[in-house]
């Protein structure tokens, strides 16, 4: 049987996905999270009639022609709740943010007036009713929904939230991801290392993408030599502890690749096993028992960075009850001309740029040699997408990109 597209990968992946439950958190430890319920308006916004700027309240019609001298006899600042009326003929001194006071329609800017007396201000210019002032109710209407379920509670969300007393939010559980990589060449990232072997330098790629998304904890369960009788101790320990894993090696079908067999004796279920794209063709999704993800990524790096921003980080999203869609993707102008072997989808590490003069994002390819090359893709912002059956896309071709964001 053919391997999948990664898209039919990546849509049967999401279909075995399910948020976990949630819970109620206080609103200075929300940031990131996924609200599990609407975020609603506790009373108008603004609630009243606001000023916009510094200068004075005043009945419009006092002001069709200019210019006119008006009597001022008060004054509110923002926070105030002082209510002088605004008579004909009168006017009161206003700060930014304060509440217009009775009588008023209009707020005049300071900088078109002049005192020309005691209590006397001489209004340069004609105005329009209206003008300079915040609308009752014009941002939300009190009860109405500001944030839908589903939505991520970035920074000014949690603003919009203080800002209707939301003190504690409904999110939903953020799931706890074990972090397994496999092989018996990998080293600790400050050990001293011989020819033959290297850094683990895909368990903390990892664990810092799942830091920086917000959408999971991150557990490192640490580095497994290829034998399948400590794999396969290290998996069910990893199954039961998290409520998902993701194991970073040992996928393909070489002799020393225990983790599929592994999985299957831990009582896993396989929904995934390769996918039509290069590089990542190793990735494998599998079910435990208990319906518990586990994604298994390709050993080399640029391979696991890729299958992670194409399948796990996806799949978080939805489990951590982040609403659709999951997976990011736009179209940019290719900066050049790019040829391609052809045969599977092809994800090119690519970085996003500017021509000069500034007006065109264009996507510019990253020279890689090979699936194990972290220097490229650590230069890139992402991947273009070349179709299975596409050799060569011209400078200036709007082609699919995915960014490596996380949010």
């Amino acid at each position: 049987m053919p391997d999948p597209s990664p898209s039919q990968a990546r849509e049967t992946i999401l279909a075995q996905c399910r948020p976990l439950g949630t819970e109620t958190v206080p609103l200075d430890r929300a940031g990131g999270r996924i609200l599990a319920a609407p975020l609603r308006a506790d009373r108008d916004l603004p609630p009243a009639n606001r000023s916009a700027m510094d200068g004075y309240a005043v009945i419009a019609k006092d002001l069709e022609t200019a210019p006119v001298d008006l009597t001022c006899t008060g004054e509110v600042a923002a926070g105030s709740p002082r209510r002088p009326r605004v008579r004909p003929g009168r006017c009161v001194r206003i700060l930014t943010g304060a509440n217009l006071p009775p009588g008023a329609d209009t707020v005049v800017v300071v900088e078109t007036t002049e005192e020309v007396g005691p209590g006397v201000v001489r209004f340069k210019a004609v105005a329009e009713e209206g003008t300079n002032i915040f609308r009752r109710g014009e941002d939300a209407k009190r009860g109405s929904i500001l944030l839908g379920k589903g939505a991520r509670l970035a920074p000014a969300s949690i603003a919009l939230a203080a800002s209707v007393g939301a003190a504690q939010v409904r999110v939903f559980r953020r799931p706890r991801i074990g972090i397994l990589a496999s092989g018996t060449e990998l080293r600790s990232v400050g050990d001293h290392v011989k020819a033959h072997e290297i850094r683990n330098s895909n368990s903390p790629g990892t664990l810092a993408a799942l830091r920086e998304s917000g959408l999971a904890e991150g557990i490192d369960l640490g580095r497994c030599a290829d034998d399948p009788a400590a794999i396969r101790r290290k998996l069910c320990a990893g199954l039961r502890r998290c409520d998902g894993l993701i194991i970073i090696g040992g996928m393909s079908v070489g002799l020393y690749d225990c983790i599929p067999d592994g999985l299957v004796e831990c009582g896993c279920r396989m929904v995934v096993r390769g996918v039509a794209m290069k590089p990542g063709k190793p990735t494998l999704f599998a079910l435990s028992p208990e319906k518990k993800p586990v994604f298994g990524l390709p050993g080399n790096p640029l391979s696991a960075i890729v299958a992670f921003f194409e399948f796990v980080l996806p799949a978080l999203r939805k489990i951590a009850g982040a609403a659709p869609p999951h997976y990011s993707t736009f179209l940019v102008e290719a900066a050049e001309n790019m040829r391609s072997k052809g045969g599977r989808t092809r994800f090119a590490p690519g970085r996003l740029c500017y021509e000069t003069p500034a007006t065109t994002l264009k996507v510019r390819p990253v020279p890689t040699q090979s699936s194990a090359d972290l220097v490229a893709a650590g230069r890139a912002d992402g991947v273009m997408i070349v179709p299975a059956d596409q050799r060569e896309i011209p400078a200036g071709t709007l082609v699919e990109f995915h960014p490596w964001t996380l949010r």
